[in-house]
Order: structure tokens, then C-alpha cells, then sequence
């Protein structure tokens, strides 16, 4: 038997504003290998919500039924959109997805070789080196189809309308390469939507190809599912029988069928035909087909013990491969890295020849620093550049990759951050060539100027550039953000408004991360150099009689700094106001020279928060399902509850909540490991101690029973049970819920000894089962009869004994006291201090 791919009862629920829509309203189905199914309806019959569904890739609502696929991974889905790097050619965007979602103890040889066979088998072989942006709709489409086929689904393939855009032709070759697929043993469900322009909605020639038809009508529900027959014959037939107009014999079936239902453009039908497919034979052979299915699975061996992660492959692998891709893309888009180069020379040019050979006076001192200042300006423009192909990628991520859990994300940021780093680099390192010397900097200390300037500064401003674009939903929206913030960042760095005249706003001056660039850039470049004043610059003054220009000065020197440029004179005295660049910066611009390595290091600190903040915007932003605003409200409204529950349980007559870890273990347990049964006394640990747990049903179901029926469907009735158990407590005293539940477990068990006939397959197994059933049914007994007598002796008014304990289960489950045991009684006795379940989890 080869594996076929099921669902049963699938019900999808999504919370909307006043309540809840349900979306697919028991759907049930399979696809049989070598079968190509369609999947048909109007406008918002829930056709790419099932597709959807059934590849696990919602992440929002409740998804209730059962979905069997003996094992294997998620099938391959072919979207909708044909979502690309169009850099990549054809054969390198097949070689990325069998790399990355192919499991890793696949050679490359292997997956290399495997793709060859794709692009043969999706007629591909003469495009394999063209890059996916230079081809037309029909081949993209193949493209896509062959992307799903690499990784190569051992179940089948899923297409939300692959002929959507396509003119006839075209989607007529997709139609014969899909009937192809199918031919070769490939099981495929694939939708066609209908519309006012019926360019979704297959003609009768596309029709024919499909094998089987599940029809959706809206609201999920499902109108007919089935084999089609020769020319739609048997679609036709099941319709006509149920009272449906005539089709005619020109006619299209697939129009005939969406008129029929009240799905055309202007059709309406009075006809429930949802109840007529449940009310029909149809669909009782469905179900006994689906049950055949599911029995030959079930008797099939059971499936390897294999260890399973999140995605294929290594974080490694996936960094690797997307740093290669990523790095290709780079090199391919030479309008972007030209771009890129060409501003970064032509600025340092700019720049350098505005400040040719400044000399050492006040002015030229003035002019490096606006030409250092002015260099940091240019991370404004080159992050915008940045943030469009962060964007970009991170955008078919989000619609393609990740629902395929091709990589992580973590992998995809790193590898972003990573491929744009050696571009940044080389650009600064091109505008410093072409700014550092042609403004006359000291030949001496240029090694600190290119490792600030060349190396840091770009490292600064691609990590601040993507940190705002991680948060951002579209290019237009980050680069707004960023000029916001940038503005910030740049005014408050002490060179547009000095330090001294910053006032309040110096905690801003101490904020910005472009202090400590400047400051570092400057004080090393310029500080401890001697300034020689120009005529213009020196200020002429007057000493008193008798006295000399440097002695009439110098108080003032040695308080303020400056010098004299003719210390002998007596007359027309021409004064510097700074005697040294160190003079100049400290007083004007709070910049020293000491501080160089000091601001390298804070320097490199604002770094490492940018590139966490890449990652946490990343996360809270985009990967993160849910309002964070919504989330820290649950969390805060949880503990509230918690402790409105705990100074519930700390008045009298409440239990207290004990052993939850373990059973919470074993929920948890349960995905990976076969259990058959809870045991007996996990169901009265349940119910003695989880009674505060589950406030409501909704809460039950959707907390517990996920983890269950999905794999388990013989836990089903415990798990009612258990329900059941939790509002009995709720609505009676101990005693008498005891009581009920005893009386329960007595009937329930006695039909399953009654039921229970051993098989030359299973006798040991059942043996095994009879002799612990029958054990339980003693021991029920016993404690239905002591919970009797126990109930007799307090309606007479007799305190029960506390001494006694009995055995419930025989894995040592026992009822007994929890607080007062050597048969001394509480204070005030009451039905709610009674026995208290102590469970031995196995």
C-alpha cells in the first residue's frame, strides 16, 4: 500500500471581532497516489484555507479533526504567486531547495543529481541557466512546481490555481505537465476558483484531466467529493439524481456544477446541497473508503524511530546557503553595487576637494572637523539603500520559505547582515582613499581614521539600518522611521550645536552614538597639533605702558590657552586664541584626544546592540504571531488569575493543586511517545487536582484535547470522561461525585470485559488487558462499597474514619488523606477535607 494522504471532520475556526467564523465546517477527503484531485468552489468557499490547513501552515485559530499521513512530512505546496529571487537561475533555485529541504544525511551528489531530474521532468532543461526574472508566467509556474518537486514530498503536492494568469495555452501545458506528474505515481490537490471573469475556472478541455473533484460551497462545507468519471459523467449524474437541472450536452460541467450549487456570477439556488452530500450513499462509501484506508495504514508496521527537527538541515548549512545566495544576488544586481561605490567615491571626492589641504589655523582646524562630520551624514542615504533588499528577501521569506520551513530565520538574518557587510566596507574604504588625504589629514594616524571610519562605520550604520527595517513593514515605512531616528542621532552629537550650548538636551549628546564616532575621528586625527593663526584670525590689542605683549597676556593665557604672535612688542599685540587643537576641541566641542580607544570601545557596543535589536525586531515584529500589546495583557491578566486562584484555594472547604508537573509531562510526552492509555489513576489525578485548572470547556478542549485525538482516537472517550469528571466536582461534595464516578468506571468496565475477545494476533496483549480490567473492577467495587458506607455514616451524622486507605489502580494510585492521617479528625469536618488522590505517574 503506498501512503495516502487523509483528512476526517476538519473544522477551522478563527477568532473575529464579536465572536468566531468558521471557516471549514467538517471536511473530509483524501488523495490517492497517481490521482490528480481538484479542489473546486466559489469565491470564499475555503479552498486555500483547506490547502492551508492540511501543509500545517496556520498559525492562527483552531484547527479540530484528524489529518493522517502515516508518518511523513508536510506535503510540498505550490502557492498561488510565483515567489522567486529572480536573480537565481532555474537550476540554482532547485539545487537551494533540495539542499536545504532534503534531510542532511542526503549527499550533495545525491540532491545535485535529483534536480536534474526535475528540470527534466518539468521541461526545464533548456531554461536550467536563465534567471527566474527573465521567464514568462507558463515557465515561472514550472519553476515553482519544480522548487516543491526537489525537495522531494514522498506524499503529494499541493497548487492553490495553477493556471491563474495563464492564457489557454499555457495553462493547457501546465495541465499535461501536472496529468504527467500524476501518471508517474505523484498524488496531487490542486485548486481553481471561480469568478465574474472565469479566467480560474477550468474549461471543459482542463476539466477532463483532473481524476477525482472535492467541491466546496461557502462556509467550508463540503458539496461533493468524489471520482468524477468519463467526462464528468458521474458529477453529472450525482446532481441530476438530487434534483439539479438537466446539464446540457455542450455544456462545460465545471460551469454546470458552480451553477447548480449557487456559485456563478448571477446563480442562486434554494437547494441546501451541503445536507443532501451528508444525507447521501455518496458519502458513506467515502467514509468506508476513508476507514479502509485508515485500517490498512494501521496495520501497516509502524514507522521508524527517526529523531525530527524544526527544519532538514543545520543552522550552519542554512547560514551557508544563504550567505551564497544572498552574495550571488549582490553580485548580480551590479545597478545596486554601482550605486552603492559611486556614492561613496564621488562623496569622498566632494567632500575632500570642499576641504582641500585645510591648513592648521582655527579655519582649516574648523574645515576637518565639518569633514569628518559630514562624512557621517553619508550613512543616511547608503542605509536606505540597504533596507530595500533587506525587505525584499525578508519577503519571500515570509511567503514561501518559511511556511516550507525551508530555514530558520535566525540563518536568514545573519546571512543578510553578513553579504552586505564586504560591499559597506569596500564603499567606506573607497571614500577613504579618496576623503583622507586630499583633506590633508597626518599621514601618521591614518590607521585609527580607516579603522573608525572604513570598518566600524559601516559595521554602525548597516546594523542600525536593518534593526529599523527588521520592524518596518514596507521600504517607504523604514525609511521614514530611520530619518526619524537619524535625526536624532545626528544633531545631538555636539558639531551642529556644541556641547556648551546644548543645555538640557546634553543627555541626547551623551545618547547618540555619533559622540563617540566624532570624537573618536577628531581627537585622534587632529588633537595634540600646534595651531598657527592666519592674519585674519589674530586679534590686535593695545598693553599698557611699559609692558610687553606675552607679560600683559599671559595671565590670560595660562587661565584660556592661545598665544602671542609677537610676545616682544609693546605695541599692536597680535593674540591666537588657541595655541593647540586640543585647546580648540575642548573648549568648543568637548572632544579630547585621550578618549580615543574609550569611544572605540562604546563605539562597538552600540554595534552589538544594533545587531541584537536586528534580531529582536525580527522576532517581535515579524516572526511572532500575535499582538505583543495583546500578549503582555494575557500575561498580566494570567496573574491576576493565578492569584485570584490562590486566595480561592487559600480559604476553607478548597483543595489544594498538587502533581501538575507530571501530568503536564506526560501531555508533552505524549507527541513523541506511544502511549495507549492514560492509567486509571492519572484520571483521578485529573480530576482531584486539575478542577481549578480548566476554567471552562473551551479551555479544555483547546488546551488538552490537541495534544490527544490528533493521535490517539481511542483516548477520545477518556478524555469526555475526564470533562465530565471536572463538572461533577464542580456541581456535588466529594463523596457523592466519588460516588457517581465510581458508579461510571463500574459500568464502563464491565462492557469492555464484555467486549473484550482475545485474537491469535493480540492474545498475550489481551490477556495482559483482562487481568488489569479485572483487577480495577475489584478494586472499584471495593471503593464504590467504602464511599457507600462512608456516605451512610455522614448523612447519620458519624465522622469517617481517616485511618483506612484502598488501592484504586494497580500502578499504586491510592485515595487517602492528604492532611490528617492516625484517624484524627479536622476541626470541622466537612466533604471537601476528604480523601485526596496521591498518583505513582509511571
Amino acid at each position: 500500500m503506498k501512503d495516502v494522504f487523509s483528512w476526517q471532520h476538519l473544522k477551522y475556526t478563527v477568532p473575529v471581532s464579536g465572536g468566531h467564523r468558521v471557516l471549514l465546517d467538517d471536511v473530509s477527503g483524501y488523495v490517492v497516489p497517481g490521482k490528480l484531485t481538484a479542489l473546486m468552489g466559489e469565491s470564499g468557499a475555503g479552498k486555500t484555507t483547506l490547502l492551508n490547513v492540511l501543509a500545517q501552515r496556520v498559525d492562527t485559530g483552531v484547527v479540530e479533526g484528524d489529518r493522517f499521513v502515516n508518518g511523513q512530512p508536510p506535503p510540498g505546496y505550490c502557492q498561488q504567486m510565483d515567489t522567486h529571487t529572480p536573480t537565481d537561475t532555474v537550476r540554482e533555485a532547485l539545487r537551494f531547495s533540495a539542499s536545504l529541504r532534503q534531510p542532511s544525511s542526503v549527499s550533495m551528489a545525491e540532491k545535485y543529481a535529483y534536480v536534474e531530474e526535475c528540470l527534466k521532468m518539468c521541461g526545464l532543461e533548456e531554461y536550467a541557466d536563465a534567471s527566474v526574472g527573465s521567464l514568462n508566467i507558463e515557465f515561472r509556474k514550472r519553476t515553482t512546481i519544480a522548487v516543491e518537486l526537489a525537495a522531494k514530498p514522498k506524499l503529494l503536492l499541493f497548487l492553490d490555481e495553477p493556471t491563474s494568469g495563464l492564457d489557454s495555452q499555457s495553462a493547457w501545458a501546465i495541465m499535461k505537465f501536472l496529468r504527467s506528474l500524476a501518471d508517474n505515481g505523484q498524488a496531487i490537490l490542486c485548486t481553481f476558483a471561480h469568478n465574474d471573469d472565469s479566467i480560474h475556472q477550468p474549461s471543459a478541455e482542463l476539466f477532463q484531466v483532473f481524476d477525482r473533484l472535492l467541491l466546496l460551497r461557502k462556509g467550508g462545507q463540503t458539496v461533493y467529493f468524489g471520482d468524477l468519471g468519463y467526462n464528468a459523467t458521474t458529477l453529472i449524474h450525482y446532481f441530476e439524481k438530487n434534483g439539479s437541472r438537466p446539464c446540457e450536452p455542450a455544456e462545460n460541467p465545471a460551469e454546470f456544477m458552480l451553477d447548480v450549487i449557487g456559485a456563478g456570477a448571477t446563480a442562486s439556488t434554494d437547494v441546501d446541497w451541503h445536507k443532501i452530500w451528508s444525507n447521501s450513499p455518496e458519502i458513506i462509501e467515502s467514509q468506508k473508503e476513508l476507514d479502509r484506508i485508515h485500517t490498512e495504514g494501521r496495520n501497516r508496521p509502524p514507522v521508524a524511530e527517526a529523531f525530527h527537527s524544526e527544519f532538514a538541515t543545520p543552522w550552519l548549512h542554512q547560514a551557508k546557503a544563504l550567505l551564497v545566495r544572498n552574495s550571488r544576488a549582490f553580485w548580480r544586481d551590479p545597478t545596486y553595487i554601482l550605486a552603492k561605490l559611486v556614492l561613496d567615491i564621488f562623496a569622498g571626492i566632494f567632500i575632500g576637494f570642499t576641504f582641500f589641504k585645510a591648513k592648521n589655523t582655527q579655519q582649516g582646524t574648523q574645515n576637518q572637523l565639518f569633514a569628518v562630520y559630514m562624512s557621517t551624514i553619508l550613512s543616511a542615504p547608503l542605509s536606505n539603500q540597504i533596507q530595500v533588499p533587506f525587505l525584499n528577501t525578508r519577503k519571500i521569506y515570509e511567503i514561501r520559505e518559511r511556511p516550507s520551513r525551508m530555514y530558520s530565520w535566525t540563518a536568514l538574518v545573519t546571512s543578510q547582515f553578513l553579504s552586505e557587510l564586504p560591499w559597506n566596507i569596500l564603499g567606506s574604504s573607497l571614500y577613504f582613499l579618496c576623503w583622507y588625504w586630499t583633506v590633508a589629514f597626518d599621514n601618521s594616524r591614518a590607521g585609527y581614521t580607516y579603522l573608525m571610519l572604513g570598518v566600524m562605520f559601516p559595521l554602525y550604520y548597516t546594523s542600525f539600518a536593518m534593526a529599523v527595517a527588521a520592524m518596518a513593514p514596507s521600504a517607504e515605512i523604514a525609511a521614514l522611521l530611520f530619518s526619524v531616528l537619524f535625526s536624532f542621532v545626528l544633531t545631538f552629537n555636539g558639531v551642529l550645536q556644541p556641547f556648551r550650548e546644548l543645555g538640557w538636551w546634553q543627555w541626547m549628546y551623551h545618547l547618540s552614538p555619533y559622540t563617540y564616532l566624532i570624537e573618536g575621528l577628531l581627537g585622534q586625527a587632529l588633537g595634540r597639533k600646534p595651531i598657527v593663526c592666519s592674519s585674519v584670525e589674530l586679534v590686535t590689542l593695545n598693553p599698557p605702558s611699559g609692558q610687553t605683549c606675552q607679560s600683559y597676556l599671559q595671565t590670560y593665557i595660562n587661565n584660556a590657552g592661545g598665544y602671542v604672535a609677537n610676545p616682544t612688542a609693546t605695541s599692536g599685540c597680535e593674540f591666537c586664541a588657541f595655541a593647540t587643537t586640543d585647546q580648540f576641541l575642548e573648549s568648543s566641542f568637548n572632544i579630547y584626544y585621550s578618549h580615543h580607544w574609550r569611544n572605540f570601545g562604546i563605539f562597538i557596543a552600540y554595534i552589538i546592540f544594533n545587531i541584537a535589536a536586528i534580531y529582536i525586531f525580527t522576532y517581535l515584529c515579524r516572526i511572532r504571531t500575535g499582538s505583543l500589546l495583546g500578549s503582555l495583557k494575557s500575561r498580566f491578566g494570567r496573574r491576576k488569575t493565578s492569584r485570584d486562584r490562590s486566595q480561592r484555594l487559600a480559604r476553607p472547604h478548597q483543595r489544594n493543586i498538587n502533581g501538575l508537573d507530571s501530568l503536564y509531562t506526560k501531555f508533552k510526552m505524549l507527541r513523541t511517545v506511544n502511549y495507549t492509555l492514560f492509567s486509571t489513576d492519572d484520571v483521578y489525578t485529573l480530576w482531584d487536582n486539575k478542577t481549578e485548572l480548566f476554567v471552562n470547556k473551551s479551555h479544555y478542549e483547546e488546551f488538552i484535547m490537541p495534544h490527544f485525538h490528533t493521535y490517539f482516537d481511542p483516548l477520545k472517550p477518556l478524555m469526555k470522561r475526564w470533562w465530565k469528571i471536572l463538572q461533577l466536582a464542580r456541581e456535588y461534595p466529594m463523596l457523592e461525585t466519588m460516588h457517581l464516578f465510581l458508579q461510571n468506571e463500574l459500568k464502563l468496565t464491565s462492557e469492555a470485559l464484555r467486549s473484550t475477545e482475545p485474537t491469535p494476533e493480540n492474545a498475550e496483549q489481551t490477556k495482559k488487558i483482562l487481568e488489569r480490567r479485572k483487577e480495577q473492577l475489584t478494586k472499584i467495587r471495593t471503593a464504590l462499597s467504602s464511599t457507600q458506607t462512608q456516605q451512610s455514616d455522614m448523612e447519620a451524622g458519624i465522622t469517617p474514619s481517616r485511618q483506612g486507605t484502598f488501592d484504586l489502580c494497580p500502578s499504586g494510585g491510592r485515595i487517602e488523606d492528604s492532611k490528617y492521617r492516625g484517624g484524627e479528625p479536622p476541626a470541622s469536618p466537612t466533604p471537601d477535607t476528604g480523601r485526596r488522590m496521591r498518583p505513582k505517574l509511571r
